[in-house]
């Protein structure tokens, strides 16, 4: 399906493709991994995809790692980076207090 609109300046006629393609008559296929992209049937504009938040790159099949943003604000935790975010776990001698999200000391918990 092809869709046409003027651009701001000129009257010529853009083609906006689809498809997942893009350039002359969208004739050039994007080659985005198009489940890590915002639009599956649309991943990229001349010839850039468009990467969800989670992917990277210029096909956007780099996973990010969240865990280089410091991301785990409990302390005595620590981050993991798994595919599709990051998990936060206690450190070795804490364990995780679920009514206060917080990590204590087993060796405190005990008393």
């Amino acid at each position: 399906m092809l869709t046409r609109f003027p651009p701001c300046s000129t009257n010529t006629l853009v083609t906006a493709c689809s498809d997942n393609t893009y350039g002359d008559r969208c004739s050039l296929p994007c080659s985005c991994k198009t489940d890590n992209t915002l639009t599956p049937t649309q991943s990229c504009d001349h010839g850039s995809c468009f990467c969800t938040a989670f992917w990277k790159g210029n096909t956007c099949k780099e996973d990010i790692d969240e865990c280089k943003a410091d991301v785990c604000a409990v302390s005595n935790a620590f981050c993991h980076n798994i595919l599709l975010g990051y998990k936060c776990f206690c450190k070795k001698g804490f364990v995780l207090d679920e009514t206060r999200g917080l990590c204590k000391d087993v060796a405190k918990r005990k008393l």
